[in-house]
């Protein structure tokens, strides 16, 4: 990941790809826009999302995420679009959620 600390914006949206997303996404410093809308991503949404500091836009949608949202999304402060629609995700939203401006 030491090569991709600089990257602001990465979209892999409609590929078809799968698997986890592991917690070396919450290494992309600089990172202000994440697409990866209509794949299959599975697993949980890491926790290391929230250390995203710079990030805008996070766009999850028609993926299969399962579990529950991560509360560090909540540490977002940036954030200004929001979408995990068509997920399988569950539980409660994170009260953090309702920090964002």
């Amino acid at each position: 990941m030491g090569n991709l600390r600089s990257l602001f914006m990465l979209a892999l949206h409609e590929n078809n790809l799968g698997g986890s997303i592991g917690d070396w996404v919450g290494k992309l410093q600089n990172l202000q826009g994440l697409y990866l809308i209509g794949n299959n991503f599975t697993g949980p949404i890491p926790s290391s999302i929230g250390n995203l500091s710079r990030l805008t836009m996070l766009i999850l949608d028609r993926n299969e995420f399962k579990g529950s949202i991560p509360s560090s999304i909540g540490n977002l402060s940036q954030l200004s679009i929001l979408k995990l629609n068509h997920n399988n995700l569950q539980g409660n939203i994170p009260i953090g959620i309702g920090n964002l401006k």
